[in-house]
This record gives C-alpha cells, sequence and structure tokens, in this order.
C-alpha cells in the first residue's frame, strides 16, 4: 500500500437524513423473535429463515442504523478526532490497552497509556502514577503557590512550560508527577527570600527554583535534575567570607550552583537527676539551600559581591542536671542580589530529666533534612541517639552519636558527635546521658559551610 492510495474521506455518515432505528447493545428474547438487529448478536436467525417457515426480514431501518453506526465514528475520525476518557466505557473493556492514545480534556494534546487493562483517569490531581503519560501538548500552564506545597494535576503538568506565581511564605514544594519528560520552570512568584523546590512523590533529587528564574529541568521517572549548559570557564569558592566576582567580557549568563552552610547540630541533655531516668538528645543540624546551574543574567565586566555562609556552630552537651545547647543556623551563601541560599537551621537542644521530666522527648532536626534525637530506655539498656544532620547535593550529613548505655558520656563537656562532610552539610545532635548522674551530655557537631560555583 502507497500513502498515495488514501480512500475519500466521509463527508456524511451512512443515512444521516434517512430512516432508521437506533440499534441496541444487548440481545433479549424480544429482539430475537423479532428480527431485530443487536449489537451483541447482529441479526438473529429468525432474519434468516424462510418466509414460509416463520422467518422475519431483515429490518432496512435496521440496516442503516448499523451503517450509521459505524460510519458516524469514521466520519469522526476522518476530522481528525479521538474520544476523551470515560471511565464507564473503561470499565465494560476491562481497562484500555497499552498503547491507546486519547485527547486531553481541553483538548491541547494527547494521553499515551503505559500499561494494559487501565481505567485509572490520566487526568489525576495526586502527582501519582496512573499509567498514562502525555504525548505533545500545546501551550503553557499557570501554577500558584505560596503557603503550602502543591501537587501538580496531571492536565497542568502535561504542558512543558509552568509559570509559577504567588507570594511564597516559607520554602515551599512543587510536586511533579513521576514521568520520563522535560519542563521549563519560570518562577515569577515574589522575591521573598524563600524559594520552590521541585520534585517528584518518588523522593528522588530535586532542584531548587529561586524566584525571577527561568530553569530547564528533566525527569528521568523519579529524580528532577537541571538541564546542564555548556560551559566554557569555571569559578569555585569554598571557604566562608566575602569575596568579589568580575563577570567575563561578553558573559550575558553564568549558572550558579552551590548551597548555605549547613546548621550545627543540638547538645544532649546532661546527666538526669536519678539513675532510673535518661535525658534527650539534640537534633541533627538542616542542611544549607541548594540549587544548581541556576542561569542568571548579569552585565558583561560587572562585579558582583560573592557571599559564603559559615556552617553553624555545634551546641554543647549540658552539664550535670542541665540542658544540652541548640545548634546556630548555617550561614547564607549569595551571589549579589540575584541569588540567595539560606543556611540550614540549627538542631534543638536535647533536655536533662529532671524533676518530673521523666525522659524527655529529643531535640527536633534542624530544616531541611536534620534529624530528631531520641531518649533511651533503661529497662531495654537502649542508649540516646542524637539526631543525624542533613545531607545535600555537596555535603554529607553527620551520622547519630550515640549515648554509652548504664551510665553518662565522659565528664566536663562531653564527647563530641561525627562531624559532616563536604558543604553545606548538617551537624550531628549530641547524644543525651543514660542512668547516671554526675555526667554532661555529648557535644553536637558544627556543620560545614557552604559553596558557590559559577559557570559561564
Amino acid at each position: 500500500m502507497n500513502s498515495s492510495d488514501s480512500p475519500s474521506k466521509i463527508i456524511k455518515a451512512f443515512g444521516v437524513n434517512g430512516l432508521k432505528n437506533t440499534i441496541p447493545v444487548d440481545s433479549s428474547t424480544s429482539t430475537d423473535n423479532n428480527g431485530v438487529a443487536t449489537f451483541d448478536k447482529g441479526f438473529p436467525p429468525i432474519t434468516m429463515q424462510p418466509l414460509s417457515a416463520g422467518g422475519i426480514p431483515p429490518s432496512g431501518k435496521d440496516v442503516n442504523g448499523v451503517l450509521y453506526s459505524v460510519t458516524i465514528q469514521q466520519q469522526w475520525q476522518n476530522a481528525g478526532m479521538g474520544y476523551l476518557f470515560d471511565p464507564t466505557y473503561a470499565s465494560s473493556i476491562s481497562g484500555y490497552p497499552q498503547g491507546a492514545t486519547i485527547p486531553n480534556s481541553d483538548y491541547s494534546g494527547f494521553w499515551i497509556n503505559t500499561t494494559n487493562g487501565n481505567t485509572n483517569s490520566p487526568e489525576g490531581t495526586t502527582a501519582l502514577p496512573t499509567g498514562w503519560v502525555p504525548g505533545y501538548v500545546y501551550g503553557s500552564s499557570s501554577v500558584s503557590i505560596s503557603t503550602t506545597n502543591v501537587n501538580v494535576s496531571d492536565i497542568v503538568a502535561s504542558k512543558k512550560r509552568l509559570i509559577l506565581s504567588g507570594t511564597l511564605t516559607g520554602n515551599r514544594i512543587l510536586y511533579l508527577p513521576q514521568w520520563v519528560r522535560d519542563w521549563t520552570i519560570e518562577n515569577n512568584c515574589a522575591a521573598s527570600g524563600f524559594s520552590v523546590i521541585i520534585s517528584t512523590r518518588a523522593a528522588g533529587t530535586t532542584v531548587q527554583s529561586i524566584p525571577g528564574s527561568i530553569q530547564k529541568i528533566y525527569c528521568d521517572g523519579v529524580n528532577i535534575s537541571p538541564e546542564v549548559p555548556f560551559i566554557s570557564g569555571k569559578t569555585r569558592f569554598a571557604t566562608p567570607g566575602t569575596f568579589s566576582f568580575t563577570v567575563p567580557a561578553g558573559v550575558t549568563t553564568l549558572y550558579l550552583s552551590g548551597c548555605g552552610g549547613g546548621g550545627g547540630g543540638g547538645g544532649g541533655g546532661g546527666a538526669p537527676d536519678s539513675t532510673s531516668k535518661t535525658s534527650s538528645s539534640g537534633g541533627g543540624g538542616g542542611a544549607g539551600i541548594s540549587t544548581y546551574s541556576l542561569p542568571v543574567t548579569v552585565i558583561p565586566g560587572a562585579t558582583y559581591s560573592v557571599v559564603i555562609g559559615a556552617g553553624g556552630n555545634k551546641g554543647n552537651g549540658g552539664g550535670a542536671g542541665g540542658d544540652g545547647f541548640n545548634g546556630a543556623s548555617g550561614g547564607d551563601t549569595s551571589f549579589g542580589t540575584l541569588l540567595t541560599l539560606p543556611g540550614g537551621t540549627g538542631g534543638i537542644k536535647g533536655l536533662s530529666a529532671t524533676g518530673t521530666a521523666s525522659n524527655p522527648i529529643g531535640g527536633e532536626g534542624g530544616f531541611p533534612g536534620g534529624s530528631t534525637g531520641t531518649t533511651g530506655s533503661i529497662s531495654s539498656i537502649v542508649p540516646s541517639l542524637g539526631g543525624a544532620g542533613g545531607s545535600g547535593p555537596f555535603g554529607t550529613g553527620a551520622g547519630a552519636s550515640r549515648g554509652s548505655t548504664g551510665q553518662g558520656s565522659s565528664s566536663g563537656t562531653g564527647a563530641t558527635s561525627p562531624s559532616p562532610s563536604g558543604f553545606g552539610a548538617g551537624g550531628g545532635g549530641g547524644a543525651g546521658t543514660l542512668g547516671a548522674t554526675n555526667t554532661a551530655g555529648n557535644n553536637a557537631s558544627q556543620g560545614t559551610g557552604g559553596l558557590l560555583i559559577i559557570e559561564w
């Protein structure tokens, strides 16, 4: 067959203006006995018997009705149309087959089905998999985000350019569907020192979107990553402090990667006032907010201030009968007024078990990623654990520190929790003491400093 062999398109469905019957889907005793055609049995046997044997001739209206039902759909398909998702139809055929394509609800594109027997609607609202993925879709979508995290609906996310708006009241997460797809994120949110984290519900890697930026990202079905541009030059700032950077001649776009300083961990609670009690541990420090290959528009030859945030100071463990000390937040990393990456917040202190505070709860971990400290158990001989520090793409948070069972930490200021590594990682929380009355809680560890990589 050749492409030139295309048959004529149907302009009018057969019998559109003629006499015709609506053809029933299912047959019955009545339709069988009266010679009525149905989609279930077609023309019943009685229409195929001689009149002399009691047969009934096929009805011309039934013939017109059958051909009309077929050709009206052919005309619809000749016009380039398909059918929207229909849950009743999906149930009646035991689900759409793999490879099925149907238009989306605003007729701006179409959905492709990736699994057999699929009865799910392609236009979910939870950012969780439905078995449908977008094919070609025209246009862009607007997404409002301000006071809460947002699940982007499938019909909105099917457009390849997402335009964000709203006044951020905190760092927010924008959950995209788990598709293999690229998007362009245009962040028009009001500048407020906060950012939008682009993620999927699969808990993979994320990308930070700063208000005022336009960024191209890619999803592999789990992880979100930035599209990496061609790089001809690179400068790295890895020591906390204030510096300057002069844009090379002819360069109008820089790509910024880096993070704020990690928060320090909270110190562990000091010795309780009874050997039957356990003091709680401090929380781990949060990781510094990070970004990767964020494009910013700059002026050739202009000089910009670069600030690298320091790691947050650790919280020391409490003395005998005393609470630990909170960890300090990490410092912000910034590039002029074009980018600010906040430091991770410090871990909260552990508490000493004194008076009516028998086994107090552990200190809360810093944002983002710091874990909460725990309180051990005398009867089960379970030690207190300091919270682990938050990790980011440029550094690994400190692991949890472990208090001794049956006794407290070392005397004086207490032992120090493990240290984080890399850049922008949270310090570990200090462990509380267990069943001892004359010892100090464990010290936490300090967060690591921030980082800024400038590429062009």
